[in-house]
């Protein structure tokens, strides 16, 4: 019993060590697999446009599996499948890599003096071997990633969401590549002698996702007898009365002014503009409702500022340009007619459709070219005098000062 039980036990040994040298056998005989050769490690093609279609960068990226030298590698663009060996690429329709000659760029890990041709495969004019080339093997470094760009390549332009495949192959040198790798519309051969690596890498185009966003159209103006703080805080009404004395009286002595504030905020792309409207249709300051004005408009009909005589029936206004309150931002300028220094006033200038009496009132300040502003204020200065000959009454006139801005 004991001299069958060996004899069986040394049956099932020689059984395991067919079937071992068996298995063996299979995986040598495995299309494309030389026995040097081994999977590039870490692989991937990034894309910086995945959209069917569409020109694109395309970053080719692995490791080597030891430490070698190569001179040429090729990048086969399938539809079918990844699989180093299989005797078919299918063409994915619309694939390029965009012309004969593609240009490599950024390479690392892979030494210098590398060209790049592109060949036609299955896809009639279209390019889809990539082949890129080395008169002189580069050394490579296990775990050392070998990456390049190629720009102007052509993504498929079938369905969106469509995948497909890289072949990546390694050759000792570009004379290998160039007789061992060869293409004949969609027959690839089934093994390659001088390969170093290999390796698949599926890809797949996607629809883009479409962000809109909408900022509604925003501006801010508020006018106030104090300067504005940050976004119209600390305002008050702005209420003018001119002169001196008690109570406040105007007279041919003196010149009275009184100041007032606005402030604009606006994401206006294309600028803003402040203007003026006087409700008098004469201009000035008048007691009879804008019939008359005993106190003209100081340079009615006139595009620059006038000086301002104490005892010289007149009513003006002079104003700053922007200033930015704290955290603000953009700035503006004052028209030429009341840019006004000293006792140099303005009102009511020279363009008919242009001016405190017109529809829309006199452009004051604006931002010229423009550009989004906040809590930016500008200052006004109002003054008036009367003549020794100004018939008594009370002047009145009520100014709108208007904020527009260009979207």
């Amino acid at each position: 019993m004991k001299t069958k039980t060996l004899e069986l036990g040394r049956s099932a040994y020689g059984l395991v060590a067919v079937a071992l040298i068996a298995a063996i056998a299979a995986i040598s005989l495995l299309p494309g697999f030389a026995s040097a050769a081994g999977q590039v490690t870490s692989r991937s093609i990034q894309l910086n446009n995945s959209s069917a279609g569409a020109t694109a960068t395309y970053n080719v990226q692995f490791s080597t599996t030891g430490t070698t030298s190569i001179g040429g590698i090729v990048v086969d663009i399938c539809d079918d499948t990844p699989i180093i060996g299989s005797t078919t690429c299918t063409y994915p329709a619309g694939f390029s890599w965009g012309s004969a000659t593609p240009t490599v760029n950024n390479q690392t890990g892979m030494g210098t003096g590398w060209t790049a041709t592109a060949v036609v495969g299955g896809g009639g004019a279209n390019y889809q071997v990539l082949k890129v080339a080395n008169a002189t093997p580069q050394a490579t470094s296990s775990g050392t990633p070998v990456n390049f760009n190629i720009t102007g390549v052509i993504n498929p332009t079938a369905t969106a969401s469509h995948s497909y495949y890289a072949r990546i192959v390694t050759f000792d040198t570009s004379t290998n590549m160039g007789t061992q790798y060869t293409t004949s519309t969609t027959v690839r051969a089934a093994s390659f002698a001088n390969q170093v690596d290999y390796g698949g890498i599926a890809l797949s185009t996607a629809v883009p996702i479409s962000v809109t966003a909408k900022v509604m159209e925003t501006m801010q103006f508020c006018t106030s007898a104090a300067a504005p703080t940050a976004v119209c805080g600390g305002t008050s009404t702005p209420s003018v009365t001119l002169g001196h004395g008690t109570p406040l009286m105007l007279d041919s002595s003196v010149i009275d002014t009184q100041t007032v504030y606005s402030q604009v905020s606006t994401n206006a792309t294309n600028g803003y503009a402040v203007r003026l409207h006087s409700n008098n249709a004469c201009g000035g300051l008048s007691k009879d409702g804008g019939t008359t004005c005993p106190l003209p408009a100081i340079n009615s009909g006139s595009a620059t500022a006038s000086l301002m005589v104490a005892g010289t029936a007149a009513f003006g206004m002079h104003a700053t340009a922007g200033v930015q309150v704290p955290s603000g931002t953009l700035t503006n300028t004052v028209s030429t007619a009341y840019t006004g220094t000293g006792s140099n006033y303005a009102f009511d200038t020279v363009t008919a459709n242009d001016n405190v009496t017109a529809t829309y009132g006199d452009t004051v300040v604006s931002t010229g070219a423009g550009g989004v502003a906040s809590s930016v204020n500008n200052s006004y200065v109002f003054a008036a005098t009367a003549a020794a000959v100004t018939p008594a009454g009370i002047y009145i006139a009520n100014e709108t000062l208007i904020a527009t801005g260009t979207f």
